[in-house]
């Protein structure tokens, strides 16, 4: 997996989320908040070639549940898997955005598109 050029273990990115959601239900949070949050959108970025690109996105509802996507794309921006998801769990947009990760890297690792 490459980050801005930086490669990374997907399964030690896997394992951190996997470790950071276990401590966030451990810690059952019951008070829910919701603030807006506006952030300045990047231009998409090419992989370098032969390298596949994962993108993820999620969301919370007003009504508890929460929503994330995934998509995977070449250097030339060709869509190569894309998928959407809902649950219904309350969990703040930080928590929903390393679920959408988790997934996605699960994806990887499942689908063997890590190269290995």
């Amino acid at each position: 997996m490459v980050f801005q050029n930086k490669q990374f273990d997907p399964m030690q990115i896997a394992n951190a989320a996997a470790d950071f959601t276990v401590e966030f239900n451990d810690a059952n949070m019951t008070v829910v908040t919701s603030a807006t949050v506006t952030q300045p959108v990047e231009a998409w970025c090419p992989p370098p070639a032969g390298i596949l690109k994962l993108n993820v996105d999620a969301g919370c509802f007003n009504d508890g549940r929460m929503g994330c996507g995934m998509v995977v794309r070449d250097n030339g921006g060709n869509v190569k898997f894309a998928a959407t998801m809902l649950d219904n769990i309350r969990v703040s947009s930080t928590m929903a955005e390393v679920i959408a990760l988790r997934w996605g890297l699960h994806w990887i690792l499942s689908s063997d598109q890590n190269g290995h």
